[in-house]
């Protein structure tokens, strides 16, 4: 699509797009390993106490909590890969307007994320809600709202909007265009799926994956999530007002 190679001329104008990407994803894997270790940790106590008799059965009293750690610690790293996302989206539309592509751009990127802070906070928590929501229900409603709320967090950036009014807008762009938006959407995932075979890749080399094992990964996967946000960025705009 064109659109991507549009994208490809942007990240060379601005090689600084992935660095908010790369540090949420980095961000995003320590959460991943604390988590990890908080329930090896969990699950040996558990173990423990129950051997002596000090735990009684499991129940919802005790599961809940846990539930909603889980459930905050999911919500805490959406928004900030959302966070991420909207800086990124800032610079891209600062470099297509003809921005030096240098730090200014990522101080204006910061400055929207801070001016559209509840906005994005309420975004983190509606946008994975409803998609949730449509696949409990039913599978395929989940995937149709996943696709239409695609560009929410693009829109909410161009457009200034709030969550709701954002999730709106990126629904009329997909509603207006489905078939560019599917075929869109179906690229980034091949971009996305493919990042993350070479990162996988990178790390089983040796000495790279030995060394640099907890770079590699964010690191790629940060630049292939730039590459999807400049584009759906240049995607949207074009298309917002058709």
């Amino acid at each position: 699509m064109l659109t991507y190679r549009e994208a490809l001329d942007v990240l060379r104008s601005n090689i600084f797009i992935p660095v908010p990407l790369i540090l949420a994803d980095l961000a995003a894997g320590f959460a991943a390993a604390f988590l990890i270790v908080l329930l090896l940790v969990s699950g040996i106590g558990v173990a423990v106490l129950r051997e002596r008799g000090a735990l009684p059965e499991l129940s919802v009293a005790l599961l809940l909590p846990v539930a909603l750690f889980l459930l905050l610690l999911l919500f805490v790293v959406v928004f900030i890969k959302f966070c991420a996302q909207a800086v990124a989206v800032a610079m891209t539309l600062s470099t297509l307007k003809g921005g030096e592509g240098t730090a200014g751009s990522v101080d204006e990127g910061i400055a929207v994320v801070r001016n559209n802070l509840k906005s994005l906070l309420a975004l983190a928590l509606l946008q994975p809600l409803a998609v949730a929501l449509g696949l409990v229900l039913l599978v395929l409603p989940g995937i149709l709202l996943w696709l239409m709320l695609w560009f929410s967090v693009v829109a909410l950036v161009v457009e200034q909007k709030g969550a709701v009014a954002a999730m709106r807008s990126s629904m009329a762009v997909v509603k207006r265009h489905p078939l560019a938006s599917l075929i869109f959407v179906l690229i980034a995932l091949v971009i996305l799926l493919l990042a993350g075979g070479v990162a996988q890749l990178l790390l089983a080399i040796p000495p790279m994956g030995y060394l640099f094992g907890a770079l590699l990964s964010p690191v790629v996967d940060g630049i292939a999530s730039a590459y999807v946000t400049v584009a759906a960025t240049i995607f949207y705009t074009q298309r917002a007002h058709d």
